[in-house]
């Protein structure tokens, strides 16, 4: 469940994760979306993962571990998909064949490519309520 502040805190978490660095296993694209989903539910999907891998290779090995086949299947289990026109602040869009995780915020989709970028909705494949 999202809290109740959830949008507070999810423009806090925004703010404070503008002007990082790119840096693999730390704040990548899986670490930020993951953390967006932690500052509006209080429970974050990389809690224990950031820093355990350091290379493309390391991460899908990780998630295989895991038993999912990458960061998108992780980050999407157990959540509900809905339709990308019906996808509202908050909730997780994927972007087509780059599985790219990111947040619905502003009309947007904010992603963590090789910097914090928003994305248009029109590229989203897939969305899943956060909850």
């Amino acid at each position: 469940m999202r809290k109740p502040d959830w949008h507070s805190a999810l423009s806090l978490y925004l703010k404070t994760q503008a002007r990082r660095n790119f840096v693999i296993g730390s704040h990548d694209n899986f670490t930020f979306t993951a953390g967006c989903i932690g500052a509006m539910t209080g429970t974050d999907p990389a809690r224990g993962l950031r820093g355990k891998y350091k290379t493309d290779g390391a991460a899908i090995k990780l998630f295989h571990d895991l038993g999912y086949a990458d960061h998108i299947e992780y980050l999407s289990h157990g959540r509900a998909t809905i339709p990308v026109s019906f996808a509202q602040t908050g909730d997780m869009g994927i972007l087509g064949p780059q599985r790219v995780a990111g947040i619905f915020t502003a009309g947007r989709v904010l992603v963590m490519a090789d910097q914090l970028q928003y994305v248009p909705v029109d590229q989203v494949t897939t969305a899943y309520r956060v909850t």
